[in-house]
This record gives C-alpha cells, structure tokens and sequence, in this order.
C-alpha cells in the first residue's frame, strides 16, 4: 500500500481535539483542492496501482494541488503512539515534525512516488515541473512527504532505489532551491515573448501540442 500524499487532511483538527478523530476524519470531504482537470486510472509505474492523469495540458509552474482551510496538524509523536500507528500508511509529514492524515484517502492520495516527478512539492503544493502534456500522470517525490530517515518500505520499482524522507531542513532546502529555478525559467520565458499573458499563451499551446493520442 503506498502512503497518502493527500493534503486535504489538513482541514481537520489536531487529534487531541477530536472525540474520535479517524472515525470524524473519514466522514470528512477532503478540502484539497486538486486545481486542475485530472482523471484516475492505472498508473504508468510498474506495481504502482492507480494514478492520478491530466485531463488537458497544463503549462511549468501551474499550481496543480493546493492545501486549503488549514486548522490543525498532527505530530510525528502521535502517529507513531501505538494506538495510531495504523495510521501511519495514510499520513505524511508536512511541515517540521507536524503530519497530517487522510484515512478517507481521496484522490490526491492516487499521485504515486517518482524520483524524476512531473509534480514538484513545496510546503504542500505541487507545482508542475515542467509543460505537461494531456494523459501525464502526476508525480512527486515522497521522500518529502516521509519523516526524516524513514523508509517508506518498498524500492523505487523504476529505478530500485529505497525511498528515505529527507531531514526536514534538506527537505525545504531542496524544495525551495526546486522551485525558484523553475520559477526563473518560467519568468525567462515570459520575458523572451515580451509580456506575460502571451508568454503563458503560447507556453500553454506548446503543451497542448505535446497532448498524448487519445
């Protein structure tokens, strides 16, 4: 079972102020907003299950998850308690030592682990990483999402390498750094094209043209 990437468990409250808090969690609508239009099928990643897949091109630098209504946060302390250890597989880290959990598992848990991600994710944005044809599946690097030095428990099945979280300095280091180069490339390409909007314009057509067959 792959962890849940979801943040949509973000909106809930902390643990220690719900009754009973997965039960609660699991009647709760993600309030995540997946901001772009996406279809889940089989994924392209070997033994990967299902995927998350864009229905239409979208252009480096889109927003394509977004966190929303944050209230609350869970601690790594508590996960790991045993008497919530079973949540573990449906958590992720996403700040410091501050988790969330989705037990309802809703469709942002479908985006798989990739070391060359489509996705790129930043404090619980996932930013496309490059123009993104029609039919790509939406990928991020889990070691992000996982608590420093753990192994999430199953190898890489493209490359065989073992999924570790990052320290979480390394983590926002190594996003951060991510995120303004594909930022500066975004704006290169805007002031090649003179101004913005057409720059976006015709990036977007780019992507378009890269759209897999149907």
């Amino acid at each position: 079972m792959q962890p849940c990437i979801s943040v949509a468990s973000l909106c809930e409250p902390p643990i220690y102020l719900q009754e009973s808090p997965y039960v609660a969690a699991s009647e709760t609508p993600g309030a995540c907003m997946i901001c772009v239009p996406y279809t889940v099928d089989t994924s392209l990643i070997p033994m990967a299950g299902k995927g998350l897949f864009l229905s239409r091109p979208v252009a480096a630098g889109k927003v394509l998850v977004a966190p929303s209504k944050i209230q609350g946060t869970v601690t790594l302390g508590d996960l790991l308690d045993e008497s919530n250890a079973h949540h573990l597989d449906s958590s992720i880290r996403w700040f410091e030592e501050h988790c969330t959990v989705s037990p309802d598992w809703p469709d942002e848990c479908y985006v798989n682990h990739a070391f060359e991600a489509t996705g790129l994710w930043h404090l619980g944005f996932i930013f496309a990483a490059q123009d993104l044809p029609q039919g790509a599946e939406i990928t991020v690097d889990y070691r992000h999402l996982l608590a420093p030095g753990v192994d999430i428990g199953f190898p890489d099945s493209l490359t065989g390498r073992r999924i570790v979280g990052f320290r979480w300095s390394d983590s926002l280091r190594s996003s951060t750094a991510q995120l303004q180069r594909l930022l500066d490339l975004v704006d290169a390409a805007e002031q090649l094209n003179g101004q913005g909007a057409p720059a976006w314009a015709e990036r977007f057509e780019r992507a378009e043209s890269l759209q897999t067959p149907a």
